[in-house]
């Protein structure tokens, strides 16, 4: 949820600079890899546990506005009858409280037991014609258990290498800068498949 519906990384750099005051320049295009504490200036000036206390601070989810296209995509999937459950990995008691407020917030007319908090490493457990997801490893793992799944994601610089034709199994659509297009994009081709399955 946190890279496919809401703006998590610009929004967690720019709370990292303002709320916490770290001098930091780095962009979701420094962000390469999962873990970002890794990545650009955070690795030489931020310890792991800096990077990461936001996801236990109340606020931090609740906060984050949703990605531009993703909402109203995700409501037209709905709408023409796919069955959408979200599934996503909390971080701490407080996110989980949080990520559900969001998704009351946010997806009122998605059915509060179409939401489920589970860890990342067992995404694969649940079987799904079609799977929306940004983490590199969820892009991987799920279909070796769920070979007819169909992966779809938004490119970002930590996903690319599960993209088809560089060796991944996911239709990564768009990009980060423009999320609007890419929730159009993953809508268009959602409907696709459905004509043909």
């Amino acid at each position: 949820m946190d890279g496919i519906l809401t703006q998590c990384i610009n929004y967690w750099l720019d709370f990292l600079r303002t709320e916490l005051k770290r001098d930091i320049t780095a962009t979701a295009a420094d962000i390469d890899q999962w873990s970002l504490h890794k990545c650009g200036d955070l690795k030489t000036k931020m310890t792991a546990e800096q990077v990461y206390r936001p996801l236990s601070m109340p606020g931090f989810f609740r906060n984050m506005k949703p990605l531009d296209g993703a909402i109203k995509n995700l409501k037209k999937l709905f709408d023409d009858g796919h069955e959408i459950i979200i599934l996503s990995s909390p971080s701490s008691p407080v996110s989980a409280k949080e990520k559900l407020e969001w998704c009351a917030e946010y997806l009122p007319w998605l059915p509060t037991a179409n939401v489920a908090l589970v860890n990342t490493k067992y995404k694969k457990l649940i079987g799904a014609d079609i799977v929306i997801d940004d983490n590199p490893d969820v892009l991987t793992d799920y279909p070796k258990v769920w070979p007819d799944a169909v992966m779809f994601g938004i490119e970002y610089e930590y996903n690319k290498k599960c993209r088809i034709g560089v060796g991944g199994q996911a239709l990564l659509l768009g990009d980060y800068n423009d999320t609007k297009t890419a929730w159009e994009e993953i809508y268009r081709h959602i409907q696709l498949y459905s004509e043909i399955k």
